[in-house]
């Protein structure tokens, strides 16, 4: 007999970079961490930080190269970075289905806003559920959208239109700030001070923004007594 029910959305993203042939994997930021299932109460959305606010928000994040120019390179001060909660933030709407001849249940689409009282707490049900015996209930899980999506429009291009290419940031890489994920941009430094820039002109980081999400009902088993009826 069931009488709440729960849910959970753990990160386990990954990059992958490519370069020089070179190939490296690395697990982002949120990677085993629970996420939030729903982003209702994301107040803390795409907030300004004090210097992203000013004319040159992005020379904190410049490098000073020998020839006395400047380089774009690293993590931007984009207003996106001082985002503190949706990363891998989880969206999507859950059917609940009896293949048996039972109680249909649900049968509906249900947002995940509706399926916690709060981020991840447990909801009560508003009746309690009897789940007989070798009765099969299926729950269907749809995402909204993709984790971490590109954002928007803006790329290098738009950042810094002087560059030669588009460079950073590219679009897919507009979240990597909230994953730890350093994307080159379309200038980079080599090792030795007197190489000239390398220009990078595709995004080298390949994201897999997957998540495991874990469902199911909070209740008590009802066990009878042997030889005995009810």
């Amino acid at each position: 007999m069931a009488v709440k029910r729960v849910m959970a959305f753990q990160s386990a993203l990954e990059f992958q970079v490519t370069y020089n042939a070179q190939v490296a994997r690395y697990v982002g930021r949120s990677y085993g961490r629970y996420r939030p299932i729903h982003s209702a109460s994301d107040i803390l959305d795409a907030q300004h930080n004090s210097h992203a606010d000013t004319a040159l928000w992005y020379l904190s994040h410049m490098n000073i190269i020998p020839n006395g120019g400047i380089l774009p390179d690293g993590v931007l001060a984009l207003p996106s970075s001082a985002s503190s909660f949706r990363t891998m933030e989880f969206d999507g709407r859950v059917t609940v289905l009896n293949e048996g001849s039972g109680f249909p249940r649900q049968r509906i689409e249900v947002p995940t806003t509706m399926w916690t009282t709060d981020q991840v707490s447990p909801q009560d049900l508003g009746a309690l559920d009897f789940f007989e015996r070798g009765e099969v209930v299926t729950l269907r899980v749809l995402p909204n959208h993709a984790n971490n999506p590109a954002a928007g429009n803006v790329d290098g291009q738009a950042v810094f239109p002087a560059a030669a290419t588009n460079g950073f940031p590219f679009l897919d890489g507009q979240y990597d700030p909230h994953e730890g994920i350093a994307t080159p941009g379309s200038l980079i430094n080599q090792a030795n001070d007197q190489t000239p820039p390398t220009s990078i002109t595709d995004d080298i980081v390949s994201r897999l923004p997957q998540g495991i999400v874990t469902i199911g009902y909070i209740g008590y088993r009802i066990i009878q007594a042997p030889g005995l009826g009810m």
